[in-house]
């Protein structure tokens, strides 16, 4: 194992010295997580096989702040990836979650810290990872396909692995899985350094801008979603309007980077988004329709019903004028996650709300319950409509960065911080996807504090 150096319960990996193992947040079986404060997460090894593989350079990054994201729930219950296999309570091989990283750059091969010195990235800078991390050996890949597009599977950094690319990493990395970014200060997260984006210099600045930094793959996530739909040529070449309808189900913070990112898109194509926003908190409405200028009539409290997206309901919980008569959105995208959409509300929608030519997105993980829309990526035609999943960064990691960046001001303000850094608290609030505090704190986008640094 070369550059690979044990003593006194430490590794040195490339000239730096890591601890051999962290505190951290681990989940022991699905649905339940716990904070190991003595620890046995132990990170860093994956150095030693990175080295030894060859195939591609591997980055060591301390985690610094991570976002909470349902994400990490729906992993760690091993929903998803879909038909995951991901192993629980192993101590050599512990499940951490934590995709939403920012982090300091702390080791690499010396080839590798050179190719990301060209790129304007040194040890010691603040930067965030792409956690979706194809084989780098198959023809998708060499291509700089995204990885989700890999031959042999992708796995994602914190979350878990595709059945499929279990023997990959396995074979590079020594596990089935990678670690992701709960784990205390000193610990490390792998990814290749390709994957390794710097946080830009106005966001490095304050606590705050770090903190947004870890929303970056989130943002990119709202690019790949209106990729998938395709929103330049539905605007331009195939429909050749200048307003759509669009029908947002949800109003959480998946719905703030998607709605704000959709506005600026369609301003560039001198477009204008006529958007109707639901959810079932109303703080979620107030602080997300604000943002994203959604004004009062088109703001819709959900209550009890049995389908509260019908076309019927959808007039009367809006009270707008215009829902009437022939009225259909042009696309509707859903925001809010497990439970408000299944394939029955799917095929109403196609049905009774949305227009002919219309298009339903969903940022739901996995697609939907059933063998023919369980999907983690791509499309699928249905009732002569377009269903789109664009839950993915794929390869828009600098399209967020700079997207938040020029909108740092705006949103600093929005970022909330989860005290108490590494705890049973927050292990509650990881393995159940934050419903509580999002209510006790009301706010929309949180983070924890792993350093002080």
């Amino acid at each position: 194992m070369a550059n690979v150096h044990m003593g006194n319960g430490e590794i040195e990996w490339h000239g730096v010295k890591f601890p051999k193992y962290t505190s951290g947040i681990e989940f022991v079986r699905p649905g339940v997580a716990v904070y190991r404060p003595a620890g046995l997460i132990n990170s860093i090894d994956i150095g030693k096989r990175t080295d030894e593989r060859g195939v591609r350079y591997w980055a060591a990054l301390e985690p610094i702040m991570v976002g909470l994201c349902p994400t990490d729930q729906a992993g760690g219950n091993g929903s998803f990836p879909p038909e995951s296999t991901r192993p629980f309570g192993l101590e050599n091989e512990p499940a951490v979650g934590g995709h939403e990283g920012v982090y300091i750059l702390k080791a690499a091969h010396p080839r590798g810290l050179k190719i990301l010195a060209r790129q304007g990235i040194i040890p010691g800078d603040y930067v965030t990872g792409n956690i979706n991390i194809g084989d780098g050996t198959c023809l998708a890949c060499r291509r700089g396909a995204p990885a989700l597009d890999c031959y042999n599977g992708p796995t994602f950094v914190g979350i878990g692995t595709m059945v499929e690319a279990e023997k990959w990493v396995k074979r590079e990395t020594g596990r089935t899985q990678l670690p992701g970014a709960y784990v205390g200060s000193g610990g490390a997260v792998f990814v290749p350094i390709s994957h390794v984006h710097k946080i830009p210099a106005n966001m490095a600045e304050t606590d705050r801008g770090l903190a947004l930094g870890t929303q970056i793959d989130a943002v990119a996530c709202a690019y790949s979603l209106w990729d998938a739909v395709g929103l330049e040529t539905y605007v331009q070449g195939f429909r050749g309007v200048h307003e759509l309808n669009i029908l947002a189900i949800g109003s959480g913070r998946v719905a703030l980077w998607g709605l704000d990112v959709l506005k600026e898109r369609l301003g560039q194509l001198g477009a204008r988004g006529n958007i109707f926003l639901c959810d079932t908190r109303e703080g979620n409405l107030e602080r997300v329709g604000d943002a994203c200028g959604v004004p009062d009539e088109n703001r819709y409290l959900v209550g009890r019903s049995r389908n509260p997206f019908s076309m019927r309901n959808l007039r009367s919980g809006f009270n707008y004028p215009s829902l009437g008569g022939d009225f259909r959105f042009d696309i509707a995208v859903d925001f809010a996650g497990p439970g408000a959409l299944d394939q029955k509300r799917i095929c109403e929608l196609f049905d009774d709300v949305i227009a002919p030519q219309g298009i339903v997105a969903t940022m739901a993980h996995g697609g939907y319950p059933g063998h023919e829309l369980k999907m983690a990526s791509g499309e699928r035609l249905l009732k002569g409509h377009r269903l789109v999943i664009g839950l993915s960064p794929r390869n828009n990691m600098g399209r967020g960065a700079d997207f938040l960046s020029r909108h740092a001001n705006k949103f600093k303000p929005m970022m909330r911080e989860i005290p108490g850094g590494l705890d049973e608290r927050l292990a509650e609030q990881v393995a159940s996807g934050g419903a509580a505090v999002k209510n006790e704190m009301e706010a929309t986008v949180f983070y924890t504090r792993i350093s002080s640094n």
